[in-house]
């Protein structure tokens, strides 16, 4: 029986679950950009650029593995809330390509470093095939680039549709493939409006700086320890330069004292 896609649009896992059956409920094959060529007549390029958390794309690479598809994860090497190398973001990215994901270059021209992919396929073991461009309406185009071009929709034969911003600036996903209105189609999602459970773009942004900070704590509390430990074996207190800052500044306040006394 086919299923009935229930459209209240909402950014929630569920509604994304429900797109994804229903997709596949009618024929649609979901793949990876690198197997555009691979996929038949009917297909669905599922897309996903990690711009602010290697965490969500992970979450959500596990909710695709649950539904049986395989997709991209773009990765922003020059994200500013986290750092692809980090030993915690290095595994979850290396947990996503061996559900069978594909691990792909987000490109910021901006920024980007002759080279930079191979951090990437030394990362994930094997080659980086395809790449996205980041911002790709306020930055320039990259040039002289290798690989499948996730932007280049004529090549790939597809209509492509986006949630940038929260936002789906032609329809829902979920009308598009009820209606099946393109044989085949590109989705990009972000995992910050689908992971965060959240029912606004202000709800998300401020959810992720939630997370951020309690990310940053737990990094500053284990440095924290480490210090400690270190200075233990020291025979070293660790407020003991605090205790030498207190003691110092009641003996320059005393001898100040002092002097004005003798005036």
């Amino acid at each position: 029986m086919q299923r009935i896609l229930q459209q209240n649009c909402a950014f929630s896992v569920e509604h994304y679950r429900d797109c994804i059956k229903t997709a596949l409920d009618k024929g649609y094959k979901i793949g990876r950009v690198r197997d555009y060529q691979n996929l038949g007549r009917k297909y669905i390029l599922l897309r996903h650029d990690v711009d602010f958390s290697v965490d969500y794309a992970y979450r959500m690479a596990l909710v695709d593995q649950e539904l049986g598809v395989n997709s991209t994860f773009y990765i922003l090497l020059h994200s500013t809330t986290y750092n692809a190398m980090s030993p915690s973001n290095q595994y979850q990215i290396q947990q996503i390509a061996k559900m069978g994901h594909e691990i792909g270059w987000q490109i910021d021209t901006r920024y980007t470093v002759p080279y930079e992919e191979k951090l990437l396929e030394f990362m994930v073991g094997r080659n980086v095939e395809s790449y996205a461009q980041h911002y790709f309406t306020l930055t320039d185009k990259p040039r002289d680039m290798w690989g499948i071009d996730a932007m280049d929709w004529d090549e790939l034969g597809v209509k492509y549709i986006s949630e940038s911003s929260r936002n789906w600036r032609e329809g829902c996903m979920c009308h598009w493939i009820e209606e099946e209105r393109k044989e085949r189609l590109e989705v990009l999602t972000h995992p910050i409006w689908w992971m965060t459970k959240t029912k606004s773009r202000r709800q998300a942004i401020e959810q992720l700086h939630s997370d951020l900070f309690t990310a940053v704590n737990a990094s500053v509390d284990e440095y924290r320890e480490i210090v400690k430990n270190y200075l233990s074996e020291l025979s070293i207190e660790f407020d003991s330069d605090e205790q030498q800052e207190i003691q110092s500044n009641r003996i320059l306040a005393r001898s100040r004292k002092n002097i004005l006394s003798e005036l």
